[in-house]
């Protein structure tokens, strides 16, 4: 949208923001003329592309989705919009299937670490996947029919990013799984 809305004629074609009506900077495509005024603002003390746009002539644009460019800036707000984008911890296949909708699950990208009995059945020590498990649980009831695992979840401890935690936590896009199974020997 913002391609094909954008103005060569202007310094730059940005959005405006949901929230204040103020252009957002960096979500936005700079003409190859707007150098040397940056420069200009630059060495009068200026530093604030915000500001910058604000006194240029610059094409605004409204969002097509307003929550598009939400800022997420503290842990709280970062959890409200993980939720958001995974559905509040809720699996998207079984919303779909419940409310008879159509809207795709929220894929995202994990690194899952094996050891023990589960390196040997999966056949490799780690691996980089795509999935729209929404917690650990799922993903490793995913990764058991695909793989084989003998062990039930309830025979394992999971971590999330080198930490232990709840079966039922929210997977995010980036996050490191390990499923330990129980300790053997002597």
């Amino acid at each position: 949208f913002l391609i094909e809305q954008r103005d060569p004629q202007r310094i730059a074609t940005a959005y405006r923001s949901a929230h204040d009506g103020l252009p957002e900077p960096l979500c936005a495509i700079w003409e190859p003329a707007a150098r040397e005024a940056l420069f200009e603002h630059l060495a009068i003390g200026k530093h604030c592309p915000r500001k910058f746009m604000i006194n240029s002539n610059v094409c605004l644009l409204d969002l097509p989705d307003a929550q598009a460019l939400d800022n997420v800036n503290t842990r709280e707000e970062f959890r409200a919009a993980s939720d958001k984008l995974s559905g509040a911890g809720a699996s998207a296949p079984s919303r779909a299937a419940e409310t008879g909708s159509s809207i795709p699950a929220v894929r995202k990208t994990v690194r899952v670490q094996y050891f023990a009995v589960l390196r040997e059945q999966a056949g490799r020590s780690d691996e980089t996947l795509d999935t729209a498990a929404a917690t650990p649980a799922e993903l490793y009831e995913e990764l058991r029919a695909q793989r084989g695992f003998q062990l039930a979840a309830s025979q394992l401890k999971v971590a999330l990013n080198a930490d232990f935690s709840d079966w039922r936590a929210p997977l995010r896009h980036g996050d490191v799984v390990v499923f330990i199974p129980p300790v053997a020997g002597g």
